[in-house]
C-alpha cells in the first residue's frame, strides 16, 4: 500500500477528524465544559511549553523544533482532560467519542514526529518489516540492463538481502539489508570513434653529428724529477 501518511488526503482526515471528535466529546448542554476546557486549555499550553524548552535545552531535535508536533500534542493533552473530567455522568456515545479522540490525538501526534524523521513514509512500510524499494537478483540485473541501454543512473538506491553466515557465534541468524545507491549501476563512459581520424606527422629531430673535443697539447717541457732543478741546454 504506497498511501503516504506523512502527505496527501490521509493525514489530513486524520487531523480533521481529531478535531472534530474533539470538538464532539466537550460536554456542551451539561455544563461540564467549563471544568473540561478550564483545566484542559493551561495544562496543554504548559504541557507544550515544557515539552518544547526541554527538547531546545537538550537540543534533542535538530535544526530547531518544529511547532506542529507540540501544537498536536497540546491538542492530546486537551482531549485526555476532557475525556477524564467528563468521563463522570457522561453517556455511552460521549465516552465513546471521548477515547476517539484521544486515540485519534495520538495518531496525529506520531504522524507528525514520524513526518520530521520520515521513518515511516507509506502505509505498506507500516505494517511490514520489509524495507522500501527491495528487489532481488533479477531485479539487480534488469536494472543494470537498462542503464547499459540508456546511461542513465536509476534515480532512487535500491535494498537487496543477504545473509550472513554465523561462522563465529554459529547462531541463526536473519536476512540483512543492503542498500545500494545509483551509482552501483556504472555507466559505460568509454568514447567510440565516429568517424576517421586524421593524424599529423610529427617531424623528426635532425641530429647533429657528434662534436669532438680537441684533446689539450701535451707539453714538450720536461717534468722535474727530485730536487735538482733542470737546465735548458745550448
Amino acid at each position: 500500500m504506497n498511501i503516504s501518511i506523512v502527505s496527501g488526503w490521509l493525514p489530513v482526515v486524520i487531523e480533521v477528524l481529531a478535531v472534530l471528535t474533539l470538538v464532539f466529546a466537550v460536554d456542551w448542554r451539561g455544563g461540564r465544559w467549563r471544568r473540561q476546557l478550564g483545566f484542559g486549555v493551561p495544562i496543554a499550553v504548559l504541557a507544550s511549553l515544557i515539552t518544547g524548552l526541554v527538547l531546545w535545552l537538550g537540543s534533542r531535535v535538530s535544526g530547531g523544533t518544529p511547532w506542529w508536533p507540540l501544537a498536536w500534542g497540546a491538542v492530546l493533552v486537551l482531549a485526555v482532560v476532557v475525556a477524564v473530567v467528563g468521563w463522570s455522568g457522561a453517556g455511552r456515545g460521549r465516552r465513546i467519542v471521548s477515547v476517539v479522540a484521544v486515540v485519534l490525538a495520538v495518531a496525529v501526534v506520531l504522524g507528525a514526529v514520524n513526518a520530521r524523521s520520515d521513518t515511516f513514509p507509506t502505509v505498506g512500510r507500516l505494517v511490514t518489516d520489509e524495507p522500501e524499494h527491495l528487489v532481488d537478483l533479477p531485479g539487480i540485473i534488469a536494472i543494470r540492463e537498462e542503464v547499459a541501454r540508456t546511461g542513465m543512473l536509476p534515480k532512487e538506491g535500491v535494498v537487496v538481502t543477504v545473509t550472513i553466515p554465523p561462522t563465529v557465534s554459529h547462531f541463526a541468524t536473519r536476512p540483512a539489508y543492503v542498500y545500494l545507491p545509483p551509482a552501483c549501476c556504472p555507466v559505460s563512459r568509454a568514447v567510440r570513434p565516429t568517424g576517421p581520424r586524421t593524424v599529423t606527422p610529427t617531424p623528426r629531430r635532425t641530429s647533429s653529428p657528434p662534436t669532438t673535443r680537441a684533446s689539450p697539447r701535451s707539453s714538450s717541457c720536461p717534468t722535474r724529477t727530485g730536487s735538482t732543478p733542470w737546465t735548458p741546454s745550448a
